[in-house]
């Protein structure tokens, strides 16, 4: 059967007087340096979004850092940033990369609508991955500029990545089709037949 799942960490996130953060999203960059993306007020489309660091060793919260717009996800970390999409006063959407010790933003560029349930993916060398309604995005993770644009031939219901740094290959779902990348250079090794059906995730397990 295998070892079953258990708790090892609870971190509280309320705040004097019986208020709390409430927790959208959790991320963890390759360190194991958590951070939840909350909001804070009556519901998160009004609310003010915020980036919370976590230690989960001491089981403790961190700083807060106020984004600037309001955002419900999709939330990645690596290198000690934060990557976030997030709408502004105009309602234009953003990717922006935030600074986990300082709460500075890095880097903040336009970009089209990421679902909250988008996955967003970074690899060792720093590149970002972003799937995007048409197309998979490749950014430079320190700057946002864009790298690479590898269209889908269409515009699937649903898309999911996952990444499998030991192999250096990254695996993109559309819908129906699985596909493979080398990840050094992003050149297809295969595409084939997915499982079909209502997708939400992708995972690579140890075994590849």
């Amino acid at each position: 059967v295998g070892r079953l799942p258990s708790v090892l960490a609870q971190v509280s996130l309320g705040l004097p007087g019986g208020d709390a953060y409430e927790p959208l999203a959790l991320a963890f960059d390759e360190a194991g340096q958590a951070v939840a993306l909350c909001y804070y007020g009556s519901a998160a489309s009004e609310a003010t979004s915020l980036l919370v660091t976590l230690d989960l060793a001491r089981a403790s919260r961190g700083r807060a850092w106020p984004l600037p717009g309001r955002t419900i996800g999709p939330l990645a970390a690596a290198h000690g940033q934060a990557y976030v999409a997030y709408e502004d006063a105009e309602r234009r959407q953003h990717l922006a990369a935030v600074d986990l010790s300082t709460g500075e933003t890095l880097a903040d560029v336009t970009t089209d609508f990421l679902y909250s349930g988008d996955t967003l993916l970074c690899d060792n060398t720093g590149r970002l991955y972003i799937p995007l309604a048409d197309r998979l995005e490749v950014r430079d993770g320190a700057t946002l500029q864009l790298v690479r644009s590898l269209p889908y031939g269409g515009r699937p219901r649903e898309r999911a990545l996952a990444l499998d740094t030991k192999r250096g290959c990254l695996y993109l779902i559309t819908d129906e089709r699985l596909r493979a990348y080398r990840l050094v250079d992003l050149r297809p090794l295969w595409d084939v037949p997915g499982p079909g059906g209502s997708l939400q995730h992708l995972i690579v397990d140890r075994a590849g």
